[in-house]
């Protein structure tokens, strides 16, 4: 804001931050799952984001569009919530 902030100025700064952001947000709540999958490829395919090289040789599959499933998490047995 500067050295010639005021209360005046600072409160107009909050009040449009307390605003915009939830309302930003909801649009990008909105949007995840429905438009955009997955916003890391969405961000590359769009030249956001930097596509990262590949290490090994190989393309390591996106665990997004792969269709993998993870394993269940153990059971623990004889333990009271």
């Amino acid at each position: 804001m500067g050295f010639n902030a005021t209360m005046e100025s600072i409160h107009r700064w909050a009040w449009w931050f307390a605003v915009l952001t939830p309302l930003v947000g909801g649009i990008g709540i909105l949007l995840t799952g429905t438009v955009v999958d997955n916003w890391y490829l969405w961000a590359v395919k769009h030249h956001v984001a930097p596509s990262y090289p590949y290490v090994f040789g190989t393309p390591l599959p996106d665990p997004a569009t792969s269709g993998f499933i993870p394993p269940a998490p153990p059971v623990m047995t004889g333990v009271k919530p």
